[in-house]
């Protein structure tokens, strides 16, 4: 049974209408936080009472906020009439442009072109310049004749044509035509914006740069802002623009391929390319460019379509034929599986593939020099090292370098070839090689500069002092302010004066560094030349060469820094350097300060550049380098400095440089690389268990985080010290059972002299000191005794025979047989290949 709700009795007397200066009050309050609906109705209750000037201008203000809200949502027909009623109760408001934009955006044209005429007499110039502006906008995107309503001289009028000519011009590739057409657009047009457009789109097409900083320069808030957003997408490199389109609107893509000058297909198959998902399966990309090929081009879709079948070997090479195309042939097979090998990472598979693609590339007759199949075969030459760096891999780096060689056989114009090789043989100690290709390099380039400095460090690391000085004259007589040649020349020249102080002929040694001084420009050069004349008379004349020694050591920055340069000057006139520091009162130097570190590291790294630092300076100086507690440095800091410590055999600084950086930034993939190196660099090193596990966790790591370079290089060390590369645990004489303490817990001093007594030093260990030094050979020996390897009962490693892996732990694939998802190799060569090397 319903019931009807009771109607609460209408009380006499209720609630007080709110009185005018209430009204007042409310109204304001509203229309200050844009609550306009609220506002317009107080507004108007209070018009009724009393027409007031200043509360019929608020209602105006009302009235536009309310239709400007509307419009944003979208509700342009609510918005309109609000407008309406504006105009209506509020006949002496001045117009304003919302109305007029709305008006156009409704396609009332005429309406819109009445109230801007009316409009052009009450706005401020600020607010009709924005106005013209927008309508100028508002014509170029939808072609209105503005000249039915509006009288020639008006700017949205007389410029018009000027504007539609610059746009037609450019998209036809008549650029000259679009230049002058922009040049007839005045600063204070509101087509100025436009014609910055078709500027930018010009200049971008020489200086991409030039052209995106004249875009930068239209405000953001500009009508035509979309335009110059699409401007900036069509300066993109073709791929990239390609790419960005994605996803955008069809307007857009449609304006940015008028700018391009793109046919209508393309846009056909980039909004096939917008329905994919954010990483397509080759399939379907392949299924596009099939269906699109005429339009692309039959040779594009096929030379881009081969990459795409990389991730689905073997099956995917079979593709072409199933839709209907020629089938893959051998030189394409072969390129198909040189980008496999690189996108696994394969150094070994990445050499071999290339070189079947090579061997395609030379059929059916070898090359000429500087054809195209010739610069594409040293181009791949080249790429093995530019990108892989395997002329520094050990198990490939002659193979590399042959191959680098045979390049310039190919482009014999590629000059950062020839300089590389030549670096790459001094550095080797084939300097034979390294001069056939300096003279044949200069030849062909005789006042190049980084030949002939080579030429000069060629000349330095062949004992060649006064054929040094000649290359370097020849640097400064290209390049006077060369500093690299300045600095070898004096270097050459000091070269020549350590040669004559070691042979005894001080005189000849002080005329070679006074020549070196006058081609010094530097104060740490010429404290070098104060340092190295000190040096010479401190035998003669020890007081005073002490004081100099001792000033210019404080020139040369002090600390451990000044200690390196007395060092290896120490070496290089033919002095023992802990002899000189006895005789010079030098005290056993402290740890060093971070400050003082660092710029040791630097040093090293600078005079490292320029020859070998000597191993006796090394050796003396190594001890004092040890971090201080507290070292605070980034990744990449600690990083550099383990790197240069390894290049001039640092090991044991290296390794407490990254044990330092493991302390403050926790087990990194690259520090423990570091670390681990540099525990393992010498010879006869067989890895602990322990460590074999933390290798093993930072490849995982490295891998991971995609550092490739520090993954090869552990997974090396992996193979170097857990793989048997190094002999069995040397045996040792029977020691007597009655020690008073365990192998384990003597000293390697102890160990020796128990040796020598019962049957003497076994022959590996003297062949290490030999080679290694007595320091090295103990290092070896303590290292032994720490991880229970000195006796000859000594037990295998849980891993396997000799050191080898834990089980579980398999070796990282480096090429060799084919795997099972994948061809053995390219097929015979097919003559009918086609031109698709990329």
């Amino acid at each position: 049974m319903s019931s009807k709700r009771r109607k609460k009795s209408q009380k006499t007397g209720g609630k007080k209408a709110a009185s005018t200066d209430e009204l007042v009050q409310r109204a304001e309050a509203a229309l200050q936080a844009g609550r306009y609906r609220d506002a317009i109705t107080d507004l108007k209750r209070l018009l009724k009472e009393e027409s007031r000037p200043e509360w019929r201008t608020a209602l105006a203000t009302a009235y536009r906020g309310r239709a400007s809200e509307l419009a944003d949502k979208g509700m342009l027909k609510e918005a309109l009439a609000i407008w309406e009623n504006r105009r209506q109760l509020c006949p002496d408001a001045p117009g304003v442009p919302e109305e007029i934009l709305l008006l156009l955006r409704l396609g009332r044209t005429r309406d819109a072109m009445h109230a801007y005429r009316v409009a052009r007499d009450e706005l401020d110039p600020a607010e009709l310049g924005e106005l013209r502006a927008q309508v100028a906008a508002w014509r170029m995107g939808s072609k209105l004749a503005l000249d039915e309503w509006l009288p020639d001289d008006d700017p949205l009028v007389a410029h018009a044509e000027a504007a539609e000519t610059a746009l037609q011009a450019y998209c036809a590739g008549d650029d000259d035509a679009a230049s002058q057409a922009i040049t007839r657009i005045p600063f204070r047009s509101p087509y100025r914006d436009w014609a910055r457009v078709f500027k930018a789109l010009l200049k971008g097409a020489e200086d991409r740069a030039a052209g995106a900083d004249l875009l930068d320069r239209i405000p953001s808030g500009s009508p035509f802002a979309d335009v110059a957003g699409a401007a900036r997408l069509a300066l993109l490199p073709e791929t990239t623009c390609l790419q960005a389109l994605v996803g955008r609107g069809a307007k857009e893509q449609r304006l940015v391929a008028a700018l391009r000058g793109w046919p209508e297909e393309r846009l056909t198959v980039l909004r096939e390319l917008s329905t994919l998902r954010e990483r397509p399966e080759p399939g379907q990309l392949l299924r596009i460019m099939n269906r699109h090929r005429d339009a692309l081009g039959r040779d594009w879709v096929r030379r881009y379509a081969l990459p795409l079948l990389v991730g689905q070997l073997p099956k995917g090479l079979d593709w072409p034929r199933q839709m209907g195309w020629e089938p893959v042939t051998a030189f394409e097979e072969a390129l198909v599986l040189a980008w496999r090998a690189e996108e696994k990472g394969d150094l070994e598979g990445i050499f071999d593939a290339w070189m079947w693609v090579i061997d395609g590339l030379r059929q059916p007759s070898e090359p000429e020099p500087g054809s195209d199949d010739a610069l594409r075969i040293a181009l791949i030459q080249r790429h093995l090292d530019d990108r892989w760096k395997l002329a520094q891999r050990g198990w490939l780096s002659d193979e590399v370098v042959e191959q680098l060689e045979a390049s310039l056989h190919y482009d014999p114009d590629h000059r950062p070839t020839y300089v590389g090789l030549v670096a790459h043989y001094r550095q080797n100690g084939d300097l034979k090689a390294a001069r056939r290709l300096l003279q044949a390099a200069l030849e062909r380039w005789p006042e190049d500069l980084e030949l002939l400095n080579e030429g000069v460090d060629l000349a330095l690391a062949s004992g060649a002092l006064k054929k040094a000085a000649g290359y370097a004259s020849r640097v400064l007589a290209v390049d006077p302010i060369n500093r690299r040649a300045r600095g070898r020349l004096v270097e050459a020249q000091r070269g020549h004066a350590h040669k004559h102080v070691r042979k005894g002929r001080p005189d000849l040694a002080a005329k070679a560094l006074d020549e070196a001084r006058e081609w010094v420009r530097e104060a740490e050069a010429e404290a070098r030349i104060d340092l190295a004349r000190a040096l010479m008379s401190l035998d003669e004349d020890p007081g005073s060469s002490r004081a100099a020694i001792n000033a210019t050591l404080e020139r040369l920055g002090g600390g451990v820094t000044a200690r390196l340069e007395l060092a290896m000057e120490a070496v290089q006139q033919g002095r023992d350097p802990r002899a000189l520091v006895k005789q010079l009162g030098h005290k056993k130097p402290g740890r060093p300060g971070q400050d003082d570190l660092m710029r040791l590291v630097d040093r090293l790294r600078q005079r490292s550049q320029h020859g070998e630092i000597p191993m006796q300076a090394i050796n003396f100086l190594e001890s004092a380098v040890r971090p201080p507690r507290g070292l605070d440095l980034s990744r990449d800091q600690y990083d550099r400095a383990c790197e240069v410590l390894h290049g001039v055999g640092m090991e044991q600084a290296r390794e407490a440089f990254a044990q330092a950086g493991i302390r403050q930034l926790g087990r990194l993939p690259i520090l423990e690389m570091h670390r681990l190196e540099a525990k393992y660099a010498g010879p006869f090193r067989l890895a602990s268990h322990n460590d074999i596990d933390r290798m093993e966790e930072a490849l995982e790591a490295a891998e991971a985080a995609g550092d490739r370079r520090t993954a090869t290089r552990l997974n090396d060390l992996l193979d170097r010290t857990t793989l048997g590369v190094a002999p069995e645990p040397m045996g040792l004489p029977a020691l007597p059972d009655d020690l008073d303490v365990p192998v384990e817990d003597l000293d390697a001093e102890t160990l020796l002299d128990l040796m020598r007594q019962y049957g003497g030093i076994p022959e590996e260990l003297q062949r290490i000191e030999e080679l290694l030094g007595r320091d090295q050979m103990l290092a070896i020996l303590r290292q032994a005794l720490e991880e229970g390897g000195a006796g000859p009962e000594q037990p295998k490693p849980k891993g396997g025979p000799r050191g080898g892996r834990p089980r579980g732990k398999k070796n990282k694939h480096k090429g060799g047989a084919a795997r099972e998802d994948e061809p053995a190799g390219p097929r015979e060569h097919d003559p009918g290949q086609g031109d698709l090397f990329e």
